[in-house]
């Protein structure tokens, strides 16, 4: 998809969620209050390492990228700023771990669910699960990182190769359950892009504006996603 056809794609499937009939009659379960936590290895207590990590994530999501400091982050986790240095060598290196962890935690936190899932339900865990993350502060975390690098060419430059391979896998790894689900392999690349654009931005939409409806939004688009309605002809 080129950006304009993207664009317009999106468009009109969010007018046939709110004007198709046969949509309006999906059925969907409410969102599961959490999503499935991806545990440390043998319940040991988190590394140096990661307690800076989860405090840089709670730093984006207090404060924003521009506020976030390796001071900072370096007081939230009870570390000196020379520990954190020792991990991060600057605050990009530190905002590189923190999409690595990120995108880590959402594929096993996807992978557990679709294991975990009825067989023909693989397609409503993915999405469930997706949209339970996308809220999480370490998702909008991502969301805020990736707005810096428009104006920061160094974090854009830095975050952009990792990104686009971890994109590829993410997308690899829906086109599977997608298939799991007796939905047609061909329309999966599209599913998947309308479908990461339209629940990060509900969740966008829940956590920053206070949208109330985004919550049904997201349950009506997982819904029309898991019976196949959303594909490269969505009118």
């Amino acid at each position: 998809l080129n950006p304009r056809d993207f664009i317009e794609d999106l468009a009109q499937c969010f007018i046939a969620l709110v004007c198709r009939p046969d949509l309006h009659m999906l059925e969907f379960d409410p969102f599961p209050p959490q999503t499935a936590p991806v545990p440390d290895p043998q319940g040991a207590p988190p590394s140096t390492r990661l307690r800076l990590i989860e405090a840089a994530i709670t730093c984006l999501d207090r404060e924003g990228f521009s506020l976030t400091s390796l001071s900072g982050v370096a007081a939230l986790a009870g570390v000196a700023k020379s520990t954190a240095l020792h991990h991060f060598k600057d605050k990009v290196t530190l905002m590189e771990a923190v999409l690595h962890h990120t995108r880590e935690h959402n594929r096993q936190g996807y992978r557990a669910a679709v294991e975990s899932a009825p067989r023909g339900r693989e397609m409503r865990a993915f999405g469930h699960t997706a949209w339970a993350m996308y809220k999480l502060p370490r998702n909008l975390a991502e969301i805020e990182i990736h707005l810096a690098g428009r104006a920061d060419k160094d974090l854009q430059v830095r975050i952009q190769p990792g990104g686009i391979a971890k994109t590829d896998q993410a997308e690899r790894d829906f086109a599977t359950v997608y298939q799991l689900a007796g939905l047609p392999a061909a329309d999966a690349p599209t599913a998947y892009a309308l479908g990461l654009a339209a629940l990060r931005g509900l969740a966008i939409e829940r956590t920053l504006l206070n949208n109330p409806t985004a919550d049904a939004a997201a349950a009506l688009f997982v819904a029309a996603l898991e019976r196949g309605l959303i594909h490269r002809d969505t009118p």
